[in-house]
């Protein structure tokens, strides 16, 4: 193996590791119509501390409503850095952003996406760095104020469908079955 090989591959190997991450958790969810479920936005920079930053979600709207975001109360940051998505219309939630003075360098949970399911199909839920501009967090930057560069972002896929409603025949004799035996068994 050459040198120049194995300096190449460890180049690779070590911009790898060094990758920060937000997720949303399940990766893939079945829902029925009329359901609403939640979603959770996790965070890994155990890797590469981060300052903060804010990101953004996108979903379709003619399968999924947005109903509410929360934060965890167990996220490491600085309350007074938090942005709650201001305004979200259909397919965007812009804006939710933390962040601490301190850096936050550990795994963890951002917080909760609450939607309920109004169209039967499959929406694609995916996350963006938040750009700068007025009001918004702004992308992710690392404890030196400098652009997280090996950022991962990854998103879900929610699938929903009609509920099975439970065929008329089957009720019909369900319910006659219980009254047969509830004559039987009633003293004569």
């Amino acid at each position: 193996m050459s040198l120049r090989y194995l300096i190449a591959l460890l180049f690779v190997g070590s911009t790898a590791v060094n990758a920060a991450s937000i997720s949303v958790s399940p990766s893939a969810q079945q829902t029925l119509l009329g359901d609403a479920f939640s979603l959770e936005i996790e965070y890994d920079f155990s890797m590469e501390t981060t300052a903060g930053g804010g990101l953004d979600v996108f979903y379709d709207p003619a399968i999924l409503r947005f109903d509410s975001f929360s934060f965890d109360p167990n996220l490491p940051d600085d309350a007074a850095l938090r942005f709650q998505p201001t305004n979200p219309i259909g397919g965007e939630v812009r804006g939710i952003g933390f962040g601490s003075f301190f850096g936050i360098s550990d795994q963890g949970r951002v917080g909760s996406l609450i939607f309920t399911a109004i169209s039967t199909g499959t929406s694609a839920i995916t996350v963006a760095e938040n750009v700068s501009g007025p009001n918004s967090p702004g992308p992710f930057v690392t404890e030196f104020g400098q652009p997280l560069t090996n950022l991962t972002l990854t998103g879900a896929n929610v699938g929903v469908s009609a509920p099975v409603p439970l065929p008329g025949a089957l009720v019909l004799f369900a319910s006659a079955f219980g009254l047969a035996y509830w004559r039987r068994r009633s003293p004569a």
